[in-house]
């Protein structure tokens, strides 16, 4: 396990780093554990470098307490690597794989709405007696053993 810091200005050398101190267990195997990057100086003199970065703010730091998002990134691009790690009794810890679940679910949901999106502005545009067609037509195609109930509901709408 490598405790010097890498070249944080190539993204794959920090990924190395951060999964070595995930198998070393100073870092844990947690959604919120990101690689983040930040752009300093300005025009022909500016840079990206590469950081870990906890979501929730919660990385301890040796020997320092109460570490402002500012100042922690001060620490990581200054090489101060070695003094971050994870609480050992992390409260914002979640398991990657239910990071991805939680994030795969909005991101499908966003693409059915925008899919059906030009369906539902069409449909909204119909008349409501059209509408009910569509979906009676749409029970007696998809669903044919809810048809019986669908005529009695109907009758007991009507009166009869």
């Amino acid at each position: 396990m490598s405790q010097t810091p890498p070249d944080y200005f190539h993204p794959s050398y920090v990924r190395i780093w951060i999964d070595e101190q995930i198998r070393g267990k100073r870092f844990k195997n947690c959604g919120y554990l990101l690689m983040g990057s930040l752009t300093r100086g300005r025009g022909m003199t500016e840079e990206t470098i590469y950081l870990p970065r906890c979501m929730r703010n919660s990385f301890e730091w040796k020997g320092i307490s109460s570490v402002s998002q500012t100042f922690q990134t001060e620490l990581w691009a200054s090489g101060k690597w070695d003094l971050a790690s994870c609480p050992k009794d992390c409260k914002f810890y979640r398991h990657t794989w239910v990071s991805r679940i939680f994030g795969f679910v909005p991101a499908s949901w966003r693409w059915v709405k925008g899919e059906l999106k030009p369906f539902f502005d069409w449909y909204a545009k119909l008349f409501g007696g059209t509408q009910m067609l569509i979906i009676l037509l749409l029970i007696l195609f998809l669903a044919p053993r809810w048809v019986p109930k669908v005529i009695e509901l109907v009758k007991a709408i009507a009166g009869k």
